[in-house]
């Protein structure tokens, strides 16, 4: 039995005290930002203009003012559904709705007065701009109508991503699976959770703490002139947002059952093997206490309980009475007899021939079990000029693997497997000025291995 390590990684606790400028800042590493220029009817911009947004699940409320030039900039806002109002003496009161802003997103959002008194309200509905004039950078959004509609039948999110142009399974330099972006290898893409890195720190090119799907609101891969908010690897970003709770309380129920009827057989196969696989889970957000405090939680789980068929070779009864030596004997006792056999291999003793190996088909039951959670929990306060946001993820795998590998050895190294993963991310969000945002983001994450050998004759080796 090989002894239990953990790992504890602290990933991030950066921008302690970093004052982001709102006028050059982009979007961060999973907020948004939404930006525009307020003019007259003339086309002349109109400076000293109060512009609102605010976000209409959760009733978050930003105040700013256009400059000289007619711009307004409001960063670090959460993905979510905005109004926007302008209001500026001798005009009427602009009001835009629906403005979607989705995972590292910089929506412009440009807004025109009319003149009039300032109680009357015109609701603008021209579209925003298809084009994204903002930023110099090739990015791809998967919604969360995209997450919930495609199949994915292991249920990991991260699959949508070869969807996005120039995205392909495994990649150059890579033998480890993962995607590349670009023609980069694989190893080259940063993953990042609510804007906390989740890389594998053993294998680069994977994500370490596992996302539950229903608990995913969106993700943004980027793939090539991201900012330097992101940094660490080269090939690409995958930014993942993970939900929170509102002022409506959401929940869903779900359970998807495959069994062996709809199971074909391999080749190696007389009959269909046993095959059962579960997958269910339900996540529940709300609020808390109304426009102030929300929560939301997930969890999912996969049984699967199905058997593994190998061809592997064993030493014959006569390999093992043929054998000379204590030591020789009692190693060959020790593995299994086989049940039938095929293609016998012979060797030579004085006149006689002594099947020493035989080659047989051998079925094994397995079994799975994966079980994840997410709980989220959001305040803002002080008129939402400081939010706080906790979140803590955790993965449990356990696996039988009965059948180590196609050789004499495949029952006698077979293993069971557990594995534990748990992170914890915290950010805090300060608005000191319209113009002045300090944030600070911390995470750390956990892991547990756990290898048995099935077989308790194995002598164990601990370094």
């Amino acid at each position: 039995m090989m002894t239990r390590t953990a790992q504890a990684v602290l990933s991030h606790l950066v921008l302690l005290s970093l004052l982001v400028l709102a006028v050059p800042a982009r979007a961060q590493t999973i907020t948004g930002t939404i930006t525009g220029v307020v003019t007259d009817a003339t086309g002349a911009v109109v400076a000293g203009a109060t512009v609102t947004i605010r976000e209409v699940k959760t009733n978050l409320t930003m105040t700013t003012t256009t400059d000289t030039s007619g711009l307004y900039r409001v960063t670090n806002l959460p993905r979510g559904i905005y109004e926007i109002k302008v209001e500026q003496k001798g005009f009427k009161t602009a009001a835009v709705d629906n403005v979607e802003l989705t995972v590292n997103e910089v929506k412009r959002v440009d807004v025109t007065l009319e003149v009039g008194e300032i109680s009357e309200i015109v609701t603008v509905t021209g579209e925003v701009p298809l084009i994204n004039t903002e930023e110099g950078r090739l990015s791809g959004l998967v919604d969360k109508r995209r997450i919930v509609d495609l199949p994915l039948v292991t249920r990991d999110f991260t699959q949508l991503a070869l969807l996005q142009p120039g995205v392909v399974a495994g990649g150059i330099g890579s033998n480890t699976g993962g995607f590349s972006i670009g023609g980069a290898r694989s190893r080259g893409t940063n993953f990042l959770v609510d804007g906390i890195e989740n890389n594998d720190p053993v294998v680069a090119g994977f994500a370490q703490i596992v996302v539950p799907l229903d608990s995913v609101e969106e993700f943004r891969l980027i793939r090539n002139t991201f900012g330097a908010e992101f940094g660490r690897l080269s090939g690409g970003v995958l930014s993942v947002a993970t939900k929170s709770g509102s002022n409506e309380i959401h929940g869903t129920v779900w359970e998807f059952h495959r069994d062996r009827s709809l199971r074909a057989r391999n080749f190696f196969e007389r009959e269909k093997p046993p095959f059962v696989r579960n997958q269910f889970g339900f996540d529940l957000g709300g609020p808390i206490l109304k426009d102030k405090f929300f929560a939301y939680g997930s969890y999912e789980a996969t049984t699967l309980r199905s058997s593994t068929s190998q061809r592997a070779r064993f030493f014959t009864a006569e390999a093992i009475r043929a054998a000379t030596g204590p030591v020789a004997r009692d190693l060959l006792q020790r593995f299994p007899r086989p049940v039938a056999t095929e293609n016998p291999r012979f060797v030579t003793v004085g006149n006689e021939q002594i099947p020493v190996s035989a080659e047989t088909v051998i079925t094994r039951p397995d079994s799975s079990d994966f079980h994840s959670f997410v709980v989220r929990l959001d305040h803002q306060g002080f008129g939402g000029r400081n939010r706080i946001s906790g979140r803590y993820i955790f993965n449990q795998t356990n696996n039988l693997a009965p059948l180590a590998s196609n050789s004499l050895l495949t029952e006698f190294f077979g293993l069971d497997t557990s594995f534990r993963s748990q992170n914890v991310g915290l950010t805090n969000t300060t608005l000191i000025r319209p113009n002045v945002i300090n944030e600070l983001k911390l995470g750390l994450t956990r892991d547990a291995f756990d290898w048995r050998p099935r077989n308790p004759q194995v002598p164990t080796i601990t370094i």
